[in-house]
């Protein structure tokens, strides 16, 4: 399951050298991986690595393709019975160095209360180091409190032309108080890399702002999130959060499942530079026995084992990772970020399943189809998921603050608007649908249930 993503850029300068001393700090910085990390340390060549010990693996690599040059490091560490993963990627052109971090967890992220600080810690590493390219808003870890000077930066964010690639949290102060509605210090270390925390800094800034903004910029402890591209934005209380518990939790997964799905839709992975590296390795291969054959007729039967192990090779191509995200087995699977664990495999399982009714039982086609479909179950984690969407609208669309959480565990994003609520799944503005705030019959739950499951299932 992925947890976050984000994508930081960097100076000119930075190069894996640099990359390898701010991970190498991280890792010998964390007891738990103390010693992977001073072995990682002492490893002369690091673009091709394979560390283990008892609860942490390191793996590394470096490959090219048309966008650029890339070197990728992977860390998993077995954490309350759970495999805990972050990919680290440098992508190097002349025109621009950028680090996408992915972090992911190989179960429910949500089991235990508990989780290992260091699969964000990293964030921060490179954060703290001098390497990050500057901004019209310093990238950091801290608060910053407002300035003259971001005064017009503000006030372009609350008339709807945000301009900067992450996310701006803009908090004010409460009337007549040092103090915020939200925890500043707490959510600046836990969004750093994916937001600026913004706070007002003295009394009165935030007045200062109604006449440039027709009064809508937040005030007296009002907090607002401007994103990239997605016009104005509202003022946020602590009211606002329906269903999270508090501001600051509803601040930090807005935050992050939104930045997620920015990076995903265009950030390379671990994944898909491998198989990708791989199969260029076997069509490089094959072509050398290719012309070895034209010229070397009388050693026909050793090339053809030689292609036979070539096409296995290529066949194992597309489970390399099992494991790690759902993939099948017998197609490369895209990088499409998926909504759920399986969801291409499933897709295609299901198209298969039911293309085996066009075909007699005393078919080769139809033996053939039918041993691929018995080998490969459907896994059916999606189908969890819209059962408990079922469950969730049996009663009708006025819903309450349980069945938010659980929509929100399901991976909603719930905003809302003035006479119904807006439910984006997985970050996807494509995929959202409206909630009346007015009550109904069980009839509009079931319809909107159906609705919702017609658009994003796969089993048909």
């Amino acid at each position: 399951m992925k947890v976050l993503s984000t994508r930081l850029e960097l100076i000119n300068e930075f190069n894996e050298k640099e990359m390898n001393s701010v991970i190498i700090r991280w890792l010998k910085g964390n007891e738990p991986c103390k010693a992977i990390g001073t072995e990682y340390e002492n490893t002369v060549d690091k673009s091709a690595v394979h560390l283990t010990d008892e609860y942490c693996l390191i793996d590394t690599f470096k490959t090219r393709n048309e966008s650029g040059d890339y070197f990728l490091f992977k860390f998993e560490q077995t954490y309350y019975e759970q495999i805990w993963i972050t990919e680290i990627i440098l992508k190097s052109t002349d025109a621009e160095k950028v680090l996408y971090i992915h972090v992911k967890c190989n179960g429910d992220t949500t089991r235990f209360e508990k989780v290992p600080i260091i699969r964000t810690d990293i964030i921060r590493a490179f954060i703290d180091s001098k390497y990050i390219k500057p901004t019209a808003i310093p990238i950091t870890a801290q608060p910053v409190y407002t300035t003259e000077e971001m005064k017009d930066l503000i006030v372009d964010a609350v008339n709807g032309n945000y301009q900067l690639t992450m996310p701006m949290v803009f908090a004010t102060k409460i009337f007549d108080s040092a103090g915020y509605e939200i925890d500043i210090d707490n959510l600046a270390r836990r969004l750093a890399g994916m937001a600026y925390i913004v706070a007002e800094n003295e009394d009165g800034y935030a007045r200062s702002l109604k006449d440039k903004t027709n009064g809508n910029n937040p005030y007296n402890g009002h907090v607002a999130i401007y994103y990239p591209g997605r016009g104005k934005s509202k003022n946020l209380t602590p009211r606002s959060a329906l269903g999270w518990g508090t501001l600051d939790k509803m601040i930090l997964n807005e935050v992050a499942q939104y930045m997620t799905a920015q990076v995903d839709a265009e950030a390379p992975t671990w994944k898909g530079l491998h198989v990708e590296r791989m199969t260029d390795e076997v069509k490089v291969k094959s072509e050398l026995l290719d012309e070895f054959d034209a010229e070397n007729g009388s050693l026909e039967e050793q090339l053809s084992q030689a292609k036979r192990r070539i096409a296995t090779l290529t066949a194992r191509i597309e489970v390399l990772e099992q494991g790690q995200t759902a993939e099948g087995g017998l197609l490369t699977m895209t990088d499409k970020n998926e909504f759920y664990d399986y969801e291409q495999y499933d897709l295609i399982m299901t198209i298969l399943t039911n293309a085996l009714q066009n075909y007699a039982e005393d078919t080769r086609a139809y033996e053939l189809l039918k041993a691929t479909i018995d080998d490969n179950p459907v896994k059916g984690y999606g189908k969890e998921i819209f059962e408990r969407i079922k469950q969730i609208f049996s009663r009708g669309e006025g819903i309450k603050d349980k069945e938010f959480a659980e929509l929100r565990e399901l991976g909603f994003e719930v905003v809302s608007e003035k006479n119904h609520y807006k439910i984006v799944f997985k970050g996807d503005e494509k995929y959202w649908f409206p909630i009346s705030k007015t009550p109904s019959d069980g009839r509009s739950g079931k319809n909107l249930a159906s609705n919702i499951i017609k658009r994003l299932s796969i089993y048909k």
